[in-house]
């Protein structure tokens, strides 16, 4: 199972989250099938040139998700994506 949470603030001092997505992963658990899962999500609600931040543990095809994910969107969102999507670990 993969959970896609996302964070935005509209405004200065509001922070909204939601899960908008739980994706139950059929085959390959590797970081470009990861990454194409989250890529085909992002895309699905329109926020692909928004993407900021992965946070995931330590797992090496997170490794690899961040930065097949960074790959794939850079290829159409250049002009907006920030140089980098910062991959944050957690515990």
């Amino acid at each position: 199972m993969l959970a896609l949470n996302v964070h935005w603030m509209p405004s200065a001092f509001q922070q909204y989250r939601a899960c908008i997505e739980f994706v139950e992963i059929e085959g390959s658990h590797s970081g470009e099938s990861l990454a194409n899962i989250v890529a085909t999500v992002l895309e699905g609600f329109h926020i692909s040139d928004k993407a900021m931040t992965i946070k995931a543990d330590n797992a090496s095809n997170n490794d690899t998700l961040h930065r097949y994910l960074y790959q794939k969107l850079s290829q159409r969102y250049n002009e907006y994506l920030a140089e980098t999507i910062i991959r944050e670990e957690t515990m």
